[in-house]
């Protein structure tokens, strides 16, 4: 347990003031919930406590020690985020264990504490699933099991039954009290439903804006409210506000207006009315009644009146709240202040769609479909067809063959095996190379944004060039004959030229290397826009769970980075085998036929050397259907072994 003090806290994004001059003590022990409505402050506070949003000015006290600029994974408290934030390639012992792994808590002492949390959230059968496998429920019972585990003395949960159906969420608050009255943390709650915050909180702190509007306990919050956003604020439906002479403002509980079809003789304040709308729930009934231009809401045990009918509404003088023009409560009010009602807006009524859904979505899958077959299907047919024929340009189908051509290209023409070799070779090296320096230069621009245009613009340009002009700038680099720029550097230390496109050694890895150069700024963005997909919520919970950065990236980010990193191996695989352009420029399959990829091939035989259409179809078929069984393989791995989500 711990006792949490704010004093003179400020917090600003972007020199915009968020919380500013905050003063708040939170007692040991207790279960304080900070409420109020969106970009109210509460999870800016709840951020500070934790030490991933620390303050911009001020001071944030642990039992008497500030704990201002201490690390997150130092302070002793665990948090449960919004959207659990529980580390999706791990399982469920995996996230419960992470953080007692980088505490170097002994594997025997784990396994016990393990064992003891997930018995008491009913997840001892669990252990060994995936978060994508289980429910809602089931995941938020994890990130309390992680922070449970822990033993903190401050529990920080930001919102986490709002993800839940509403039966789950009941469920669930119960389950949080229970919780707190067993373990005797301090728990600190935030919430935007004043409903959560009624049922669960001890104190209640009600924010709006940066600034704190009251904090009481439930009871107090809901029947000595200090201001009219506290008035309406708790309570379902909210307190009736209505205008009084001189510009105060009279206010009345729905419950605790009467409701009768005959004036009502001992009310302070009695207004005609028609009911406009009726709510049955069962135990009570929610009427919205017109008085006038004012509409106002009554809740009540008596479900006879019907919409359209004419009632009396009647409010007894110790059932209202009396407010000054600025929204404050003056307290000593009577029943002599007089209302005079205002029209509320109306409501403009909406629009419907002209077109039905359907054709909407068939206008939008046909012209796919007619695409797909014109331009994929009909010539993959076509030429698995001409591959069974021999025949040049003139004639393509000038005798039939079956699978002699097929037969020539792996037991004849021995080069076709030499060029799947190449081409095996060259996707290798490609790939080792392309998808590590990639995944670098994504993880420095993720972290140094200052050069994040710059290095993206700067690595994206090649992409932008022409294959054909990359092509003969590095041959220009790599020139031997009129010393290209590399070797001008060579000779500049009396080093002796190079043949790096002329030698049998080094043509290939020059080819490589070129190619990477102008694919790595494409891959590199491909990579950032997945490394920023990645919610923050789960890099916050690794500093609370105290986990270095090398582990942070070798745990979370890279198994996180899977899928799009295999979706990268299978691209860069097929465009790799497809290599024609960059070859054809700067080598020409030379020296010998040491640069010659099945592309090469297939081109040289269908239409340089020997004009055999056929040869080249096999040649092409072959090509595609190695294309489609690593890609199937890629797939299949994929689903079996990193699929998580």
């Amino acid at each position: 347990m711990a006792k949490i003090e704010f004093r003179q806290v400020c917090k600003s994004f972007d020199r915009v003031n968020v919380i500013e001059n905050l003063n708040l003590t939170i007692e040991d022990g207790s279960f304080t919930v900070l409420v109020g409505p969106s970009g109210c402050g509460k999870t800016t506070l709840l951020r500070m406590i934790a030490g991933i949003g620390p303050a911009t000015s001020g001071q944030v006290l642990m039992d008497g020690r500030d704990i201002t600029d201490l690390a997150p994974g130092k302070r002793d408290v665990a948090m449960v985020f919004q959207n659990y934030a529980i580390y999706p390639t791990m399982t469920v012992r995996g996230n419960i264990e992470f953080g007692l792994k980088n505490r170097h808590v002994p594997r025997e002492e784990r396994d016990r504490l393990i064992a003891e949390v997930s018995r008491s959230v009913g997840l001892e059968d669990y252990l060994t699933r995936k978060p994508s496998t289980l429910s809602g429920g089931q995941r938020q019972r994890i990130a309390l099991a992680r922070a449970m585990v822990k033993k903190p003395r401050v529990f920080l949960m930001d919102e986490p039954l709002s993800n839940l159906d509403a039966k789950l969420r009941v469920a669930m608050r119960t389950e949080l009290i229970e919780l707190h009255r067993r373990l005797g943390a301090t728990f600190i709650y935030v919430t935007h439903d004043q409903v959560e915050a009624m049922a669960m909180a001890d104190r209640i702190v009600l924010m709006d804006r940066g600034r704190i509007q009251q904090q009481a306990s439930p009871e107090e919050l809901y029947r000595d409210p200090n201001n009219v956003f506290t008035a309406r604020f708790i309570g379902t439906p909210p307190m009736n506000i209505l205008p009084l002479q001189g510009g105060e403002q009279l206010g009345f509980r729905p419950e605790r207006c009467l409701l009768s079809h005959e004036r009502p003789e001992d009310a302070a304040l009695a207004l005609p009315g028609e009911v406009a709308t009726r709510e049955m729930l069962g135990s009570e009934t929610h009427y919205m009644v017109r008085a006038g231009e004012q509409a106002i809401m009554v809740k009540s045990p008596d479900d006879s009146a019907r919409v359209g009918e004419s009632v009396w509404l009647g409010v007894r003088e110790r059932d209202m709240y009396f407010f000054d023009s600025a929204g404050a409560r003056i307290r000593g009010a009577d029943e002599r202040r007089r209302t005079q009602l205002k029209p509320a807006p109306g409501r403009a009524p909406g629009r419907r769609s002209p077109l039905p859904g359907y054709l909407v979505s068939w206008a939008m899958v046909l012209p796919a479909i007619a695409f797909l077959a014109a331009f994929t299907i009909y010539p993959m047919i076509d030429l698995i067809h001409l591959s069974l024929y021999r025949g040049n340009a003139n004639n393509p189908y000038k005798s039939f063959e079956g699978w002699g051509n097929y037969e020539r290209i792996f037991f004849v023409q021995q080069d076709f095996v030499t060029a799947l070799g190449n081409t095996a070779y060259y996707t290798v090296a490609v790939v080792v190379l392309l998808i590590p320096l990639a995944l670098l230069f994504a993880v420095w621009m993720q972290r140094d944004r200052r050069i994040n245009r710059v290095a993206q613009s700067v690595f994206f340009t090649p992409h932008l060039v022409a294959a054909l002009s990359c092509a003969f700038i590095w041959q220009w680099l790599y020139n031997s004959e009129t010393y290209g720029l590399l070797n001008s550097v060579l000779a500049a230390f009396g080093l002796g030229p190079v043949k790096w496109l002329d030698s049998t050694a080094t043509a290939m890895n020059c080819v490589v290397v070129m190619n990477v150069w102008k694919a790595i700024g494409y891959y590199a963005l491909i990579i950032l826009s997945a490394l920023k997909s990645i919610p923050n919520e789960i890099y916050e919970a690794a500093r609370l769970d105290n986990a270095s950065p090398a582990k942070t990236f070798f745990r979370i980010t890279l198994p996180m980075l899977t899928p799009q990193l295999f979706f990268l191996l299978i691209t860069i695989t097929i465009g790799s085998f497809k290599v024609f352009d960059s070859m054809r420029i700067m080598t020409n399959g030379g020296p010998g036929t040491s640069t010659q990829v099945i592309t090469m091939f297939i081109y040289n035989y269908a239409f340089v050397r020997n004009n055999s259409l056929g040869i080249g179809a096999a040649a092409g078929v072959v090509l595609m259907a190695i294309m489609m069984m690593v890609t199937l393989i890629y797939f299949r791995v994929l689903e079996k072994r990193v699929h998580y989500q």
